[in-house]
């Protein structure tokens, strides 16, 4: 009887002791935005695909490496969902509502996980804990190695991807809409992630994008406005190449921010002189009528000029927006 309970304490030992011993091997990862992204995909009228992103998140992971396999013993993901992009501004303003996201009550979205046994030369399906909107669900997902690299700042780097499919109505994403016999958008939303990892102690020094320098490379790149530096090799390493940053990457492309004033002013100026035109015409070629209506005249040029400045302003917003 107490050989049976000494191998019983014996094995409880050996099994803490395995898990302890494990989590001391493992380290500390961070996600770098930098070069991570957190896609989805779903259905539009049960044709065409609406794709999408969420910009803001960020990670963190206990890895072990030692092993044969990858070990991650913990995972933490957290997503700002007030960060969705469809790259239509007033499709991820409805994706923001109460009927979806409802972003102003539930801020993030998270993902975690434990024990996870990740193979080195093959996909590997993993459980992950999803939570959208307080709702949380066990999902599959597809986890794949993809490889480890050093960058120009000799900071190793590991790459993973990830795949999986929900179904939105599971998290109480329930809007749709019926346009003959066919429902706007699908149930099923495929979510696709890549990931750049870091050990929280060694990551790269910038989160700026930088590019080594190439005589030819700089020649494309003359939508950007170029900035050289002086690294150290001490940094950098030896026998890296000089570096170049790229600043103000937006410039002259389509996601500019930037509030397009000229636009402004020139469907104000335009809308202006359509209203004075108006009153215009009205005054050479109806004076009787004119005089008659005198004050209901002036406001109708009033409100023209109202409306045409309210028009002006409401499209160049959702040029911008």
């Amino acid at each position: 009887m107490k050989i049976k309970f000494l191998h019983f304490f014996f094995v409880i030992g050996f099994l803490v002791s395995s898990n302890f011993t494990r989590t001391l091997a493992s380290e500390v990862y961070v996600i770098k935005n930098d070069h991570s992204t957190i896609d989805f995909e779903t259905t539009y009228l049960t044709v065409q695909s609406v794709k999408g992103h969420f910009s803001k998140f960020k990670g963190r992971l206990k890895i072990d490496l030692a092993s044969q396999n990858i070990i991650i013993n913990e995972f933490d993901l957290i997503i700002e969902s007030s960060s969705i992009n469809t790259r239509n501004r007033l499709r991820d303003r409805h994706l923001e509502k109460t009927e979806w996201l409802d972003t102003k009550n539930f801020k993030n979205i998270s993902l975690s996980g434990k024990n996870i046994n990740i193979s080195k030369n093959a996909p590997s399906n993993v459980p992950i804990m999803l939570k959208i909107k307080d709702i949380e669900k066990t999902i599959k997902f597809k986890i794949t190695y993809l490889t480890t690299e050093k960058d120009p700042w000799s900071k190793d780097t590991l790459f993973r991807s990830a795949e999986g499919k929900i179904n939105r109505k599971h998290f109480n994403l329930n809007w749709n809409y019926l346009t003959e016999g066919k429902y706007l958008v699908g149930d099923i939303v495929k979510l696709n992630a890549v990931f750049q990892i870091q050990k929280v102690t060694e990551q790269t020094e910038w989160s700026k994008h930088y590019v080594p320098l190439n005589e030819n490379r700089g020649k494309n790149l003359s939508s950007f406005k170029i900035e050289s530096e002086k690294i150290e090799k001490s940094e950098i390493g030896k026998n890296k190449p000089d570096l170049v940053r790229l600043k103000n990457q937006e410039i002259n492309t389509k996601n500019d921010k930037s509030f397009p004033w000229s636009s402004f002013f020139l469907i104000t100026f335009f809308g202006f002189v359509g209203a004075t035109g108006l009153g215009f015409c009205c005054k050479y070629y109806g004076r009787k009528y004119v005089k008659e209506n005198q004050d209901y005249i002036l406001d109708l040029i009033l409100i023209s000029i109202v409306i045409a400045y309210s028009y002006g302003v409401y499209n160049v917003y959702l040029l911008a927006y």
